[in-house]
């Protein structure tokens, strides 16, 4: 939703460019240009300064469900999705047990990220959000009025991700490192 909402508002802007519906590999791209791209992947060690990143979090259980109903609808996904975010492929039943999407290792390798900015919104307010991320990507974001997740958000958390749920609640809902926010 915030990847369609990103490419909709930059399309309106005279010379961004939007990379369509690819998952990219940050690694293996030396050239990549201002504009907006979609990724799974950790970041790179080398990306150009230029680059602005948004990083959405959230429960991490929460999405383990989203990505077991995902997987439960189309067998195809599966494969793609633990290959876009690097993690090894497993029955997708795992996420009820272990962080086999490797979600920790994920947010803490944006975390440690140093060469261009990043700025991290919470995904249950990324629509709240909308005023410091059109600031931050410096053109109007216009996000439709948020939909529920597909996933129960029941309150029984899964105890693989009860450690990074804690790190994530402590976390303001917007904040961005490695850059100012921009005015």
């Amino acid at each position: 939703m915030l990847w369609q909402a990103l490419k909709e508002s930059g399309c309106r802007w005279p010379g961004t460019v939007v990379a369509g519906d690819v998952q990219w590999d940050l690694g293996s791209c030396d050239a990549l240009g201002p504009g907006i791209y979609k990724t799974h992947d950790y970041p790179a060690a080398r990306m150009p300064e230029q680059l602005l990143h948004i990083y959405v979090f959230g429960n991490p259980a929460h999405a383990a469900q989203s990505a077991l109903l995902q997987a439960s609808r189309d067998s195809s996904w599966w494969p793609k999705h633990c290959e876009h975010l690097r993690a090894p492929l497993v029955p997708p039943e795992r996420l009820l047990v272990d962080d086999a999407l490797r979600f920790a290792d994920h947010f803490d390798a944006w975390m440690r990220h140093r060469s261009s900015p990043v700025a991290f919104v919470r995904f249950e307010s990324h629509c709240e959000n909308s005023s410091q991320l059109s600031r931050y990507v410096g053109f109007d974001v216009r996000l439709p009025v948020r939909r529920k997740r597909s996933a129960p958000a029941d309150d029984n958390d899964l105890p693989a991700y009860t450690n990074l749920r804690t790190r994530l609640e402590a976390l303001p809902d917007w904040f961005v490192l490695n850059g100012e926010e921009r005015t």
